[in-house]
């Protein structure tokens, strides 16, 4: 179903194209959800991402219930999901599939260099881009997974000071509703697009193939996001995307693997620790988050490659034995291929401790078996989305491209002192945290939501270059694009 819904022949071309599919669960619902692109492939990619985002969000009270719960009770509905868990599952959760998609022709009120879209859920946020499925998938993002992931964090913070009787309380009254109100703010199908008097503000569109690639805006060990396309301004946004589902994945990964390796004393802090780094999906501003996107165009795609010894799990071990490292491509005539065979590329290759699990199933005791359970759901899941955001595609030729301007000119140590001075002198949270690397950005979040107006009279002893022991220096992270970094 998945290979067909990304492959079928497309619509004629078109400004914008609504894509709407059926997420099929274990407990017989179907989420329906739909998306956006400037045709009907790019539409279908992005419905798949969609997808798979709700359907790790709904499978998501499965696993919080086994990592944050207390008893055998509530970690068996995940023991009984591995246990009848497929080779292959489409959408990467036992038991999620798609079960329709159907793409039809939206009308554009007028005809505009630039678009606002406006999504009606979650914080309402609007978002100007050259193309209106970006500038549409750009505000669900924002506006859908910005209150998530603040909600999360407020209730992590809550774990931490209630006692263990009151756990279950807490995760139903801020997980579960984070969860819950997350997948309506995505499921919701009115946003409001209209034509914008600017233009957007990402690069100018580009008819060759593209890979985009985003990383964490802060300095957390999440998978990257990897997108590929023709249009730039959605592959940007489509790998923005990809990251907030990869590194999702990876963090309640993270979570299952500390929870079965951790002594019973430190798992609630290890687990804790783990789902902390699902604060981070969203930048707090788009020109942080676009600074955080690479772009590439290629030609001559050849074959999807992974090298899983050069990327460990968080907590050990590399994801797959070095000998499927030595023989992993496989060719593609082209990057929509790859996307297409990428889920099912991975899959085979990050899978084999779930037939590990399956062959000492019968001699596990009670005590092991949910310890062997969480711990293969964190290796497969957890390798997984590594895979899905380190496979690379070979090309015969590429070039670097910019998928958003540099912003705030950084290009000598001088300029970008002035730019963060400016930044400074007008209270402009989003300008400072372009002008620092993400290993400084956690700290200066943490002392602005602490200190409020007084961060803006803190922060220049803060980020001080000079002087009797400075603790940042100004360093080229790219020809002629100076941040600040720990010396």
């Amino acid at each position: 179903m998945v290979l067909s819904l990304l492959l079928a022949p497309a619509l004629a071309a078109a400004d914008v194209t609504r894509c709407t599919v059926k997420v099929g669960t274990p407990g017989g619902e179907r989420l329906s959800l739909t998306a956006w692109g400037s045709n009907e492939d790019q539409a279908r990619l992005q419905a798949l991402r969609i997808a798979r985002l709700a359907a790790g969000l709904h499978w998501e009270e499965v696993l919080l219930a086994a990592v944050t719960g207390l008893t055998p009770e509530e970690r068996s509905p995940l023991v009984k999901a591995l246990e009848v868990m497929g080779p292959s599952e489409p959408l990467g959760i036992p038991g999620y599939v798609l079960v329709g998609g159907t793409c039809t022709l939206d009308d554009l009120p007028g005809e505009s260099t630039g678009w606002r879209a406006t999504w009606l859920g979650g914080t309402g946020e609007s978002q100007v881009r050259r193309s209106p499925a970006a500038a549409l998938e750009a505000a669900r993002r924002r506006s859908c997974m910005a209150p998530y992931q603040s909600a999360v964090g407020a209730t992590l913070d809550e774990f931490a000071e209630n006692p263990p009787e009151d756990r279950a309380l807490v995760r139903g009254m801020g997980l579960e509703l984070a969860r819950q109100n997350a997948l309506e703010c995505l499921s919701r199908t009115d946003p409001r697009l209209i034509p914008a008097p600017e233009e957007g503000t990402e690069g100018a569109r580009d008819s060759r193939w593209l890979e985009c690639t985003a990383r964490s805006w802060k300095a957390a060990s999440l998978p990257p996001g990897v997108a590929w396309g023709r249009d730039l301004a959605e592959v940007a946004e489509a790998a923005l995307t990809e990251h907030v589902l990869l590194a999702r994945r990876s963090a309640t990964a993270q979570a299952a693997r500390a929870w079965s390796r951790a002594w019973s004393e430190m798992r609630e802090t290890e687990v804790r620790v783990a789902l902390d780094t699902v604060v981070d999906l969203v930048a707090p501003t788009s020109e942080v988050a676009y600074s955080t996107v690479s772009c590439r165009a290629l030609k001559g795609a050849r074959s999807l490659d992974w090298r899983p010894g050069s990327v460990p799990l968080v907590h050990g071990d590399a994801c797959a034995p070095m000998e499927l490292a030595s023989n992993s491509a496989i060719p593609v005539r082209s990057p929509a291929v790859a996307v297409a065979r990428r889920p099912g590329f991975c899959q085979e290759r990050t899978w084999h401790s779930l037939s590990v699990f399956r062959e000492v199933r019968g001699d596990l005791s009670e005590h092991m078996l949910p310890v062997m359970v969480l711990g293969t759901w964190g290796d497969l899941a957890g390798c997984d989305a590594l895979c899905e955001g380190t496979a690379f595609l070979h090309s015969e030729r590429q070039e670097a491209i910019e998928p958003w301007p540099r912003g705030p000119d950084r290009s000598t140590p001088e300029a970008a002192q002035v730019t963060l001075d400016s930044a400074i002198a007008d209270l402009d949270l989003g300008v400072l945290l372009q002008c620092v690397s993400p290993e400084l950005r956690d700290g200066l979040m943490v002392t602005w939501r602490r200190e409020g107006r007084l961060f803006w009279r803190l922060v220049s002893e803060l980020l001080r270059t000079n002087g009797p022991d400075p603790a940042v220096a100004w360093q080229e992270v790219e020809e002629g694009l100076w941040m600040l970094a720990p010396r």
